[in-house]
């Protein structure tokens, strides 16, 4: 007799282990169906926002760039690529360069920004102004590269070359490739 109610307790664990299984299964695939997700559309890691201010450091304590994005992706990485870019760099709270470009990206680790399109960097004072088509400002580096139609326009001198790579403060410059100046007057 003792045998009897053993067959039936066995059997009584093992349908409830089955009944708990099946209702497992039941769940995770007919109440949960899957979707697929293209992997090409959504890397992962990617993030994307409009309307961003970016704040990124400057080369000493009281130096800083705001930034403005229209849209911006940031990955998992460092890297942060940007959309319709505006900024104002400060130096002491106070601004010193104004800077437009149609995208680029920013690297939060070495401070580094590129930024290309229609480039405009201008001193907010109008004693400097430099387009081109790309523009790396490199803040641990202490350079600025402007690539590709640049032009620099100062109080004295316009000059269109190839490339300049100059300090952040845009006081020395090195031009490369093809370069053309043309000294202006200055009323003084």
């Amino acid at each position: 007799m003792l045998k009897k109610y053993v067959r039936i307790i066995v059997l009584i664990v093992v349908v409830l282990c089955l009944i708990i299984a099946v209702s497992f299964v039941w769940q995770k695939f007919w109440m949960h169906p899957k979707t697929v997700k293209n992997v090409s559309d959504n890397p992962v890691g990617l993030d994307e926002a409009e309307g961003v201010t970016m704040m990124v450091p400057g080369s000493t304590q009281n130096t800083y760039w705001e930034l403005h994005i229209h849209k911006i992706e940031t990955t998992s990485g460092d890297v942060d690529h940007l959309n319709q870019i505006e900024g104002v760099y400060f130096m002491n709270k106070a601004p010193f360069y104004h800077l437009t470009g149609n995208q680029g990206a920013v690297s939060l680790k070495t401070r580094k920004i590129e930024v290309s399109g229609n480039v405009i960097l201008k001193a907010t004072d109008g004693s400097k102004e430099l387009t081109a088509s790309q523009l790396v400002w490199e803040t641990e580096a202490n350079k600025v590269t402007a690539q590709k139609n640049v032009i620099l326009k100062t109080q004295q001198a316009i000059i269109t070359t190839e490339e300049v790579v100059a300090n952040l403060k845009l006081d020395h410059a090195d031009f490369n490739g093809q370069t053309q100046v043309s000294y202006q007057r200055t009323n003084q």
